[in-house]
């Protein structure tokens, strides 16, 4: 018989349905699709290049001068150069000339950087808004630019250079980037030290989001700093010796936060506080909407009275040592709908931060070993609760699981434990039955076989089983033994 060939069929669709199908994928994805055939590759690449970083690894692959490998007719908007073996800086100039015009976003990750080369960068980049740059060495010097009278594009800027190299006539960083960087709202730096304050004091006005790494021996010279416009803070303390001399002063702490009067959110990470800063805090900041704190370096324990005074918080995160209330009554915050805990946390303390935050949906604190009855007083006291997530548990035992189920409201539950056995595991089951559950996210040590979490994950199929960040496939039963025909045992 003679073999027929099958018919391709193609679905022939105007550009416009095309566009808003590939609207809805992941860039991973999208990025597959370009392999697919021409028309996919140049419609994709001509509408959403915004979605996509070209990366040039220069000590990695070795590209000729005229960077023959672009394509014309696409247009890249976000480009990142790596080089830690530059030998010729205008080889940068040339790879990025031929992009600027489109580029949104630059990062730069080199060994050094002159600053004559990037005042000749900068003015080719037309339309930037986001500029990352990471230097190693920054070398300093006279530059024509900074007389020129350019117009300021950049609204955010990331910045992290090591090294500050200078000559006999030195342009500082901040002069030399002053030009495009004038109206920039958004700032990423990494302070290594003094010369790095420059940048901050220029921006200082009128800075809006700060993100900061500072190290510890600059860190009270920061907190001079006024910052009257900020709304946004993210700070860590960088502290590599432990030397108590360079600790940063909480009076300085508090009067650098007290003329922040805009704050929305707050996240302070290793950063040392006492209760007296933590009450400024309650008291002075009106506006905050999140609070996180992550580790302290005060020997005080932290109390949560006063926190009724933030009207406007959302999302709480609690460091080491809070101490639950002996002797001021418990006033309830009804705005509060997030708290996180570093620290482990008992039945009292737990149950003063439920009756705080009576309105409570998501809750997230660390379990060692589990006490019976612990998930129950969550639910009595915190009815609205959406999400839960525990975290270094050493095991799951069945009174954990048997408490978790009785969670009907929850809607995602995240459990982190070093150990589960395949017989707990298989009792999830009585956990991922939960009506409202949608998501049901597990990291743990152990090795679970396919086949055990796949027959846990069939049981709700409209539950996400997420197992050490991977999506688990529902497994249909297997067929019992009772069905299976067995041999027979007549004689032959």
């Amino acid at each position: 018989m003679a073999s027929k060939r099958r018919s391709k069929s193609t679905i022939v669709l105007p550009n416009e349905i095309w566009l808003e199908i590939f609207e809805k994928l992941d860039s991973a994805s999208l990025l597959n699709l370009t392999l697919v055939c021409k028309h996919w590759n140049k419609l994709i690449f001509s509408h959403m290049a915004d979605r996509f970083v070209l990366k040039f690894d220069m000590d990695q692959l070795k590209f000729p001068q005229a960077v023959s490998g672009m394509v014309p007719d696409r247009h890249y908007r976000h480009l990142c150069v790596r080089s830690f073996r530059l030998n010729s800086l205008n080889y940068l100039l040339d790879i990025v000339g031929q992009l600027a015009a489109d580029l949104d976003s630059l990062k730069l990750c080199l060994q050094m950087l002159e600053c004559q080369i990037l005042d000749q960068l900068l003015p080719l980049c037309k339309r930037l808004k986001n500029l990352n740059i990471k230097f190693t060495y920054f070398e300093h010097g006279e530059t024509i630019g900074s007389q020129k009278s350019v117009s300021s594009r950049i609204n955010s800027l990331k910045l992290n250079v090591q090294n500050h190299a200078s000559t006999y006539k030195p342009i500082s960083l901040e002069k030399a980037l002053w030009p495009y960087i004038s109206k920039a709202r958004q700032l990423d730096i990494v302070v290594h030290g003094p010369q790095d304050l420059d940048i901050l004091r220029s921006m200082a006005s009128e800075l809006k989001v700060l993100k900061a790494t500072v190290d510890y021996a600059t860190v009270n010279m920061f907190f001079k700093l006024r910052l009257p416009a900020l709304t946004s803070l993210d700070l860590s303390v960088n502290y590599q010796k432990y030397d108590s001399a360079t600790y940063c002063e909480t009076t300085e702490f508090q009067q650098f936060l007290g003329e922040c009067k805009d704050l929305k959110s707050i996240f302070l990470e290793d950063c040392e506080f006492d209760q007296a800063c933590l009450s400024m805090i309650y008291s002075s900041l009106p506006k905050v909407d999140t609070l996180q704190l992550c580790g302290y370096l005060s020997r005080e324990s932290l109390s949560l009275n006063g926190i009724e005074k933030m009207k406007q918080l959302k999302t709480l995160g609690l460091p080491l040592d809070v101490q639950p209330e002996e002797f001021y009554p418990i006033v309830p915050l009804y705005t509060v709908e997030h708290v996180s805990c570093d620290d482990y946390v008992g039945q009292t303390l737990l149950l003063e931060i439920l009756r705080r935050f009576p309105n409570l949906k998501s809750l997230t604190f660390p379990i060692n070993v589990y006490e019976k009855g612990l998930l129950i007083l969550i639910l009595k006291h915190a009815p609205q609760l959406k999400s839960l997530c525990v975290f270094d548990m050493k095991r799951i035992t069945q009174y954990f699981i048997e408490d978790v189920s009785q969670l009907v409201s929850l809607e995602a539950l995240t459990i982190k434990a070093q150990f589960i056995g395949r017989d707990k595991f298989r009792s999830l089951w009585q956990t991922i039955i939960l009506p409202a559950l949608r998501t049901l996210k597990i990291k743990t040590t152990s090795d679970i076989p396919d086949s055990i979490s796949g027959s846990v994950a069939a049981k709700n199929p409209l539950c996400k089983l997420i197992l050490n960040k991977q999506l688990v496939k529902p497994v249909g039963r297997c067929r019992s033994s009772s069905n299976r025909k067995r041999p027979s045992t007549g004689a032959a």
